[in-house]
């Protein structure tokens, strides 16, 4: 699928994370882009506001810090698969790149793919895109399992808690290792659950990202099942 034209306000920000700078094109603020979107909307009463639409893939949240953080100071990634979840931005999947991971990134909305590719472009790494939505069977660029699975800040709303269970399930290796960052919303414990009941292990620790603490779990496959 090709990027189509960006119709949000952008800007041009540097972010430091750990010893690496990334110079990322994204939406010049949530609120400022919820009311240009309404404001673009006005008088055309067949399209409304939604989840797959909203400027919410566009801004930079705690969590992808939080997880950015983890994968630049981390285990050496070259050579490795890694998919992302509801990347939005997809900072973590980015920096996951340019460590030597190849990556896939996913996202219901289609207007991430415009940033990603503009971003990995100027970042000079290859990142595969997939409009994916978890709740629903895989597209071929995600199928199969991956060394690393990426999500975060993507539990808002209860239903999504089984789905992105499932979701590491399906696609993490047996020895693989995925990673979901939350602010501590009230679905986390449902999930926990549901990845439990998949045979998933779950390591839980916190930590800080602009002064958000951020729950951060390690996933892991063990007998994983589906």
């Amino acid at each position: 699928m090709s990027p189509r034209a960006v119709r949000w306000k952008t800007t041009r920000t540097r972010f430091d994370v750990a010893d690496l700078t990334l110079d990322l094109v994204l939406l010049d603020g949530f609120e400022a882009n919820v009311a240009h979107d309404a404001q673009r909307r006005r008088g055309r009463p067949d399209t409304r506001p939604g989840a797959d639409i909203s400027p919410m893939f566009g801004v930079p949240w705690p969590g992808a810090a939080t997880l950015g953080t983890m994968l630049a100071t981390g285990p050496d990634l070259d050579g490795t698969t890694v998919l992302e979840l509801g990347c939005g931005l997809a900072i973590p999947g980015l920096i996951a790149a340019l460590r030597g991971a190849t990556v896939v990134a996913t996202d219901v909305h289609p207007d991430a793919a415009t940033l990603l590719a503009a971003n990995a472009r100027h970042l000079g790494v290859p990142v595969t895109w997939s409009r994916w939505d978890w709740r629903d069977p895989a597209p071929p660029e995600a199928a199969g399992r991956f060394d690393q699975v990426l999500a975060s800040d993507v539990l808002y709303d209860g239903s999504l808690a089984a789905p992105l269970a499932q979701a590491f399930a399906d696609h993490l290796t047996p020895d693989g290792t995925g990673w979901l960052t939350d602010p501590g919303r009230p679905w986390i414990g449902e999930f926990v659950r549901e990845a439990e009941a998949r045979g998933l292990t779950l390591t839980e620790d916190l930590a800080e990202s602009g002064g958000d603490v951020v729950h951060r779990f390690r996933v892991t496959a063990g007998a994983a099942r589906g």
